[in-house]
Parts: structure tokens; sequence; C-alpha cells
């Protein structure tokens, strides 16, 4: 039995991983993952970093890491000036161990039947977004990641890269149909409760945790999954920071205003 505390998308916010974290010590966890994207945005990434490596968390590369090591690579390039300008400003700012630590992140994790990627697990190193919650949805795209978890025998995969928190999840009948279950950041989803009837059976599930430092779903509080597998119980918690405090820190450095604006608007 593992309990496990997965989020992602920290983006260098310190207030907001230090609520995430706070939170997940009373909650009897066994396992931390973050899913990418420790830094980027914030100002804080040394901070981030270190926090994490406290908590003996497992992370993934995300895109974020990936432009600041590699500055000439398309992560980089493709990137929003915004984005370029934190970029820059992190590289000049991020001391030699914790280059070090982003250089060696894998780009995927696998416990047993659970995998973590920042974005797609498909092709983790590319980055592409799954396509799974109601701001961006394709159930073609869901459909192929569900088929990849079956050929890889994946119970779950957890990851994050949109900012958006998402829950898909599959069952089969005796017959061979399937039925899908989409769902968001309710705050308990327990995956046999789920089923659309007893005689359902669950297949597989794509679990987005949305984000730490950053949400992009109008509600600007972070957000912490945690995951029980004896349970087979997945658990949304939204928490509470004040963005006025990072939001000072990026506008002191000089950044985009946009990048402390957002912050209150989860957007």
């Amino acid at each position: 039995m593992t309990r496990y505390a997965i989020f992602s998308d920290v983006h260098a916010n310190l207030e907001a991983l230090t609520a995430v974290l706070d939170k997940a010590a009373g909650l009897k966890i066994d396992r931390y993952i973050c899913c990418g994207d420790i830094v980027g945005y914030g100002v804080d990434p040394n901070e981030c970093i270190d926090r994490l490596r406290a908590s003996l968390a497992y992370s993934v590369m995300g895109n974020h890491e990936y432009a600041i090591l590699f500055p000439r690579s398309g992560q980089y390039v493709g990137a929003k000036n915004e984005a370029q300008q934190s970029f820059d400003w992190t590289i000049k700012h991020l001391n030699h161990r914790n280059i070090e630590y982003l250089r060696n992140l894998p780009y995927f994790r696998r416990v047993d039947n659970i995998v973590f990627s920042h974005g797609s697990p498909v092709y983790p190193e590319n980055f592409d977004y799954v396509r799974d919650n109601k701001l961006d949805w394709d159930i073609s795209d869901v459909n192929s990641h569900f088929q990849f978890n079956r050929e890889h025998k994946v119970k779950l995969a957890f990851y994050g890269h949109s900012h958006v928190a998402a829950v898909n999840l599959q069952y089969q009948f005796k017959n061979g149909e399937t039925d899908h279950l989409q769902l968001g950041d309710e705050a308990v989803i327990d995956i046999l409760a789920s089923r659309p009837s007893r005689k359902a059976m669950f297949l597989t599930g794509l679990v987005n945790v949305g984000s730490v430092g950053q949400p992009r779903d109008g509600n600007s509080k972070p957000v912490l999954v945690v995951y029980d597998d004896y349970k087979e119980r997945i658990e949304f918690h939204r928490l509470e920071y004040d963005t006025r405090v990072t939001a000072q820190k990026i506008l002191g450095e000089g950044l985009d205003p946009w990048l402390a604006e957002r912050l209150s608007l989860g957007r």
C-alpha cells in the first residue's frame, strides 16, 4: 500500500510549493512525485529545487528544464517572449548544484503499473500535450493514450504540462465495449465507485494533476493530488497561499508583469 503526493508545474513559485508540501506533510504520504517544470516563470528556482530534494521527491524533466539546459532547442526558441525572458533570468540565477540536478532528471518514471511524465507519456521527450480536458478536448487523442496504457500495462498515467487538472478513466463491460468517464478536480474520485455499472471493469486512466505555481483553469489555488493505490482513490486538494507575495517578487526582478498578474487570476 502506497500513498503518493503528485504535483506538477511548480514554476519556481516557492509560496505555492510550500503550501503543497505543508499539506502533504499531514497526509501520511509515502512517496512524493513532481511531474516536471520545477523552474521557469517564477524567481525562486533554487529554493524550490532545494525543497523538493529535502522532501526526497522524485521528479521528471519538464519543457522548462529542457529549455534552460538547452537554450538553442525548440523548447526555448518556440516559447513566448515572457517565457524566454524567464528562461534567461533562471539560467543566470541557478546554482551549479541545481543545474546538475536538472540535467539528471529522466523524462519518464515508472513505479510498478503507474507512470509519471511531464506531458504525454507516449514520447515524453517531446513534451506533447494530452488533449484531455474540457478546455482542450479531443476524444481520439484520449483514446490513443488509453491504448498506449493498455499496451504497456499501465494502470494510471500522471502528468501535467497544460496547467489544467483533468481525470479520464476507461472501463470495460463483459461484452468488450468500453465506456469513458471524464472528471475535473473533484475532491475525491473513487475509481471503483465511479464505474458506470457494477459489471464494468476498470481498465486504465489518465490523470492531469494541474499546476502548483501557475494554475490556468480559472482557479488560482495550487493543486496537490494524492493517490492511494490500496483504496483506489484519487484526491484533489486546492490550497490557499498569498499570490501577492510571489507576484511582488516577480515584479521586483523586472520580469514581464503578466507573470505576476496571472497568478491571482488562475490564467
